[in-house]
């Protein structure tokens, strides 16, 4: 089997509509029969999956922590920076969803010794997949936020000694996402699953329908056919297991209440993850390394949906305040509440 990122050189982006999983649709080469469609794979994928309910619920309010500099960054620019996954906080993230995919891709296929050549396929590119590092395929990039803007625990992770938190009306409603990202594809406001058995369900049903789907070609692994769908269901794995895996994280961290807006470097996901291909990646300056982001955008003439921003615990709480009352009404924010925490927290 070809590596991944060999393969990538094959695929364009046909077009993007908007906040819809037709998104990823993209050109693949046309096979040498000329028999089959030029995105079969993920025409089928989307029948196969007609019935499944929305992959975005209508979020609540939701916060954003953050410190001085990153609350004078978003109300300066009028955006937010969606950080690459493999530059988080916590990289034990994603190693806590590899190990629940592997171990649900060893119950389903480790002890069945009859299963088609397609199955077998999709077996060893999902074996495949997560064994290989996230910045080989295209990385997804994240922007993190609580349900609760007053969380202790996220005060002593975020704030330091000059923690905010920005209240942001509900940034996807309807499946459409209110925030959008020039050079992203596939951008997804997602609720964060704690649950073992809730993120179990969620692999066993795209494992099952995936299954349904291969097993539904009627041409060998090793056709013309054969060949140019083998390109197209990468693709779609990776997309599919990414977005799964974005989404699920132990349950110790469930106080957070985590969503989180996805996005993808359009390029280096569906072209090859190759320096060139980096459109609309930036690269910032922290005390501890470069981050790697994109930028999240409202759209043109409109600002961030902001509804209220709070100072977190520290001994310059009120003059924080007196401050951010300042930087808001310059940016335009002109009826935006200032408010102070009351979490008695030292720092």
């Amino acid at each position: 089997m070809s590596r991944l990122p060999s393969q990538w050189g094959r695929f364009e982006l046909r077009k993007e509509i908007k906040s819809s999983p037709r998104e990823w649709i993209p050109i693949v080469p046309k096979p040498l029969s000329g028999k089959l469609n030029r995105h079969f794979v993920l025409d089928r994928w989307f029948e196969v999956l007609k019935n499944e309910p929305p992959r975005m619920a209508d979020a609540p309010s939701l916060h954003h922590y953050t410190n001085a500099f990153g609350v004078q960054g978003i109300v300066s620019s009028n955006s937010l920076w969606a950080t690459a996954t493999q530059f988080s906080n916590d990289l034990s993230e994603i190693e806590y969803a590899v190990s629940i995919a592997t171990e649900v891709i060893e119950e389903r296929w480790g002890y069945q010794t009859r299963v088609s050549a397609w199955e077998k396929v999709l077996a060893q590119h999902l074996i495949q997949l997560f064994h290989t590092p996230l910045h080989s395929f295209g990385q997804p990039f994240i922007v993190s936020f609580c349900e609760d803007g007053d969380l202790l625990s996220q005060w002593r992770a975020y704030g330091g000694t000059s923690g905010f938190s920005l209240a942001f009306s509900s940034l996807c409603q309807h499946d459409h996402v209110k925030l959008v990202c020039k050079d992203g594809f596939r951008t997804m406001v997602k609720r964060v699953m704690y649950d073992p058995d809730e993120q179990r369900a969620r692999l066993h049903f795209l494992l099952t329908h995936l299954v349904k789907l291969v097993n539904g070609f009627s041409f060998g692994t090793s056709s013309p056919q054969g060949a140019a769908a083998h390109v197209e269901l990468s693709l779609l794995l990776v997309l599919e297991m990414t977005d799964w895996a974005c989404a699920v994280k132990h349950k110790a961290f469930s106080e957070e209440k985590e969503w989180r807006i996805i996005t993808y470097p359009r390029r280096a996901t569906l072209v090859g993850a190759t320096p060139e291909n980096y459109e609309g990646v930036f690269v910032r300056p922290t005390s501890k390394l470069l981050l790697p982001y994109m930028i999240l955008e409202p759209p043109p003439r409109k600002r961030l949906p902001l509804i209220e921003a709070r100072c977190g615990p520290n001994q310059f709480q009120v003059q924080s305040a007196r401050a951010l009352n300042i930087l808001v009404r310059k940016h335009g924010y002109k009826n935006l509440p200032v408010t102070l925490s009351p979490v008695p927290l030292r720092v």
